[in-house]
């Protein structure tokens, strides 16, 4: 299998919308669920941190790392949907 490199690149570069909001997360899971509704070893993100990137102009950094003892799910998700807005390419790097 040979891979051309260069035209995947140029293929998805030409598909970003701008503002890009580069996302990066830290997620854990447990044997035993810490939260209602949680499963085993169900993974859940507790913090978080977007550069967003516009097509012109500086990038905002933006974080948010849940210190409660509390199910951090909802509280994750609403503040990451605040933070990126309705227009825009995600970019997320995942490495397991």
């Amino acid at each position: 299998l040979i891979l051309n490199v260069a035209k995947i690149q140029e293929m998805l570069i030409d598909k970003l919308v701008y503002p890009l909001y580069h996302l990066d997360f830290e997620a854990t899971n447990k044997a035993i669920p810490l939260f209602k509704g949680a499963k085993p070893n169900q993974f859940f993100v507790y913090q978080f941190s977007v550069d967003i990137e516009p097509k012109k102009g500086k990038v905002v950094h933006h974080e948010y790392l849940h210190l409660k003892k509390n199910d951090p799910r909802r509280e994750v998700a609403e503040r990451l949907v605040k933070v990126c807005g309705e227009i825009g390419s995600i970019t997320v790097w995942n490495k397991s």
